[in-house]
C-alpha cells in the first residue's frame, strides 16, 4: 500500500548480534508502559492518516451499514457498536454525528421483506352453516264402522250414513329455531410501534489500552478489554496491522529463521529456526518462500480477530485494513514505521508506529463465520460513496452547493483510490444470523450483490 524507503525494512542482517523477536519488540514499543499507543500524546492521528481522518464520508458509509445491520436484526432495544483499537475515539465520535444526521437517523425499511409477524396479523372470519330441522305433520287414520245385523222378514233398513269423522287438527307448525348469532370478528392486532431511531438505541464502546481521551462525548464508553455478549457490530479499522507479529527469513541453506531486532537501533540479526506453530501457519498461508525472502507470521492476528469475533453474540464484525491474500504475499515483507506523518525505519523504541500488512484471508478463516472480503473501493461504492463529480450546471445554479459537492467528490476519490485507501480490504463476518436475517442484510444492499471475495469458510463450505 506504500512504497518502502531504502533501509526502512532492514537496517542490518548478520548472525551473532543480540536481539528479540519482532513480536516481543512490537508489544513493548506500541503497548508497553510508555508505548507509542498508550502515552499521552495527540494519538495515532498525529502520525498517520487513516480513512477516518480523511473524511466524514467514511463514517457516514459505516453508519449506513450499521442501519442495514440494525434492520436485519429487527431493531434490537440496544444496538452495540464496539470499536476495537479505538485510538482517541475518532471513529466513534464521527459515527455519533453521522447517526444523528437527518438522512441516517430514520431506520431503513425491512429490506423488501414482509414483516415476520404478517401471518399472525391476518385472520379469516369463518361463518358456520347452521342445519335447520324440518317437522313433519302426523297422518290421520279412519276406523271401519260395524253394520247392525239384518232382521229376518223385515226389510233391512238402510244403514244410516256414517258420519264423517271429525278431521284431526293439524299439528301446530314447529317454530323455526332462532338463528345463532354471528361470531364476533376477532379484533385487529394493535399495530406494532415504530422502532426508536438507531441514534436513541445505539451503545458506543471504545476498546483501547490508552486512557479515555479528555473531552470524549459522554455517550461513548471506554474500556481496555472486549465486552461480552455484543449485539450489533464490532469494528476494527486499521487495528490488526498493529497486532504484534514475528518475522522470519529464509537463509541460504533454505532454513526459515526468526528475525531478531535490537529495540534501540532497529538492527536485525538472524535468529534460530522458527518453531512448530510458526511452521504450520507458514505452510498453509505463506508457503514456499525462497532464500532471501521474508515471511510475516500472522497467527497472532488470527487469534486476535478470533477473540474479537467471539465477543459478538449476534451481528457483524468488520475489519478494515491494508493487507494481502495467498498468492499475492510480498516477498520481502512489509514491516515499516510512521512518525509525524512520514514513513520511517521501524525502530521498536516507542518513538514511532510499527506496522505490517495483514494476511486477510487467514484472518477471515480464523473468524469462524461466513464472510465477505472486498476492497474498500467496492465497499464504499456499495454504500453510496463513489467520488463522482457534480454536474457543471450546478455551478451556475448554486455555486456554493457546487463547491461543497466538489469537495465531497474529492474526499470520496481519496477514500476509493485503488492505489491508496481504496485498496484497503473490508472483511465483514456475520455472526449468529439465520438465513432470513442474512437474506435481509443482502437485500438491503449489504456490501453489494456478489461481494463474497473468497469461496472458503472455516467450515469448508462454499460461500459464493
Amino acid at each position: 500500500m506504500w512504497p518502502t524507503p531504502p533501509g526502512a525494512r532492514r537496517v542490518a542482517y548478520r548472525d551473532g548480534v543480540n536481539g528479540v523477536g519482532w513480536r516481543v519488540a512490537m508489544e513493548a514499543a506500541l503497548y508497553g508502559p510508555d508505548g507509542f499507543f498508550v502515552r499521552e500524546s495527540p494519538g495515532p492521528g498525529g502520525h498517520f492518516r487513516t480513512s477516518v481522518h480523511a473524511s466524514p464520508l467514511f463514517a457516514g458509509a459505516v453508519a449506513r451499514l450499521l442501519h442495514r445491520v440494525d434492520s436485519a436484526l429487527g431493531h434490537p432495544a440496544v444496538f452495540d457498536v464496539v470499536d476495537v483499537g479505538a485510538g482517541r475515539g475518532e471513529l466513534l465520535t464521527a459515527l455519533l454525528a453521522a447517526l444523528s444526521s437527518t438522512d441516517l437517523s430514520t431506520p431503513e425499511p425491512p429490506c423488501g421483506q414482509p414483516p415476520e409477524n404478517v401471518a399472525s396479523a391476518r385472520y379469516v372470519a369463518t361463518h358456520p352453516v347452521h342445519g335447520v330441522g324440518v317437522a313433519a305433520g302426523a297422518a290421520s287414520s279412519q276406523n271401519d264402522l260395524e253394520r247392525a245385523p239384518r232382521v229376518e222378514s223385515a226389510p233391512q233398513a238402510e244403514p244410516a250414513p256414517q258420519a264423517e269423522p271429525a278431521p284431526q287438527a293439524e299439528p301446530a307448525p314447529q317454530a323455526e329455531p332462532a338463528p345463532q348469532a354471528e361470531p364476533a370478528p376477532q379484533a385487529e392486532p394493535a399495530p406494532q410501534a415504530e422502532p426508536a431511531p438507531l441514534i436513541e438505541r445505539v451503545r458506543l464502546v471504545g476498546v483501547e489500552k490508552a486512557a479515555r481521551p479528555d473531552g470524549l462525548n459522554a455517550r461513548i464508553s471506554w474500556r481496555s478489554t472486549l465486552p461480552d455478549q455484543v449485539t450489533g457490530a464490532i469494528l476494527a479499522t486499521e487495528w490488526l496491522d498493529n497486532v504484534p507479529l514475528d518475522a522470519a527469513e529464509v537463509d541460504a541453506a533454505g532454513r526459515l529463521r526468526r528475525v531478531l531486532v535490537d529495540a534501540g537501533t532497529g538492527e536485525e540479526t538472524a535468529g534460530p529456526a522458527v518453531g512448530a506453530d510458526d511452521r504450520v501457519w507458514c505452510a498453509r498461508w505463506w508457503p514456499d518462500p525462497r532464500p532471501g525472502e521474508r515471511v510475516e507470521i500472522g497467527w497472532t492476528r488470527d487469534a486476535a480477530w478470533s477473540e474479537a469475533v467471539g465477543a459478538l453474540r449476534k451481528g457483524v464484525a468488520l475489519a478494515v485494513d491494508y493487507g494481502h491474500r495467498k498468492g499475492e504475499r510480498p516477498r520481502h515483507g512489509t514491516l515499516t514505521g510512521f512518525r509525524g506523518g512520514r514513513q520511517v525505519a521501524p525502530v521498536p523504541d516507542g518513538s514511532c508506529d510499527v506496522t505490517a500488512h495483514v494476511a486477510m484471508d487467514a484472518v477471515a478463516i480464523a473468524g469462524g463465520w461466513p464472510y465477505t472480503l472486498i476492497t474498500q473501493r467496492e465497499a464504499l461504492r456499495a454504500l453510496g460513496v463513489d467520488g463522482a463529480r457534480p454536474p457543471l450546471d450546478l455551478a451556475a445554479r448554486d455555486p456554493a452547493a457546487y463547491l461543497r459537492a466538489l469537495s465531497g467528490a474529492g474526499a470520496a476519490a481519496e477514500l476509493t483510490d485503488p492505489d491508496g485507501l481504496g485498496g484497503h480490504w473490508w472483511l465483514l463476518q456475520s455472526v449468529g444470523l439465520g438465513e432470513n436475517e442474512r437474506g435481509r442484510l443482502r437485500q438491503s444492499g449489504g456490501l453489494g450483490e456478489g461481494a463474497v471475495g473468497l469461496q472458503e469458510s472455516a467450515r469448508g463450505t462454499m460461500l459464493g
